[in-house]
């Protein structure tokens, strides 16, 4: 997430797979440091753990508005927040 050539290549790499097989939406999972290898090291300074899962979510919006991330903030450590990036719940296009 702090490498702006490896968002781009990763968002390239899921654009053309969402194309190529028809895929509407992505679920992005895991946006903490908590899963980061031990051995992460970003390409610019974080400000503080929630940076690296701000700029995740960032990156997931830039999909569009009919995506879901799941990610925790360091303050809720035993709440997971879900945050739904598009207008409508997905429950009203099971309909």
């Amino acid at each position: 997430m702090t490498n702006s050539e490896a968002v781009a290549w990763f968002s390239q790499r899921l654009r053309h797979f969402s194309r190529q097989f028809g895929v509407d939406s992505f679920k992005f999972d895991a946006g903490e440091v908590e899963y980061l290898p031990e051995s992460f090291r970003s390409a610019k300074p974080l400000d503080n753990v929630n940076h690296y899962t701000t700029l995740y979510v960032r990156m997931a919006a830039s999909f569009g508005r009919m995506i879901e991330v799941e990610a925790s903030s360091i303050s809720m450590p035993l709440c997971t927040t879900i945050i739904y990036l598009f207008s409508q719940r997905l429950e009203r296009f099971a309909m």
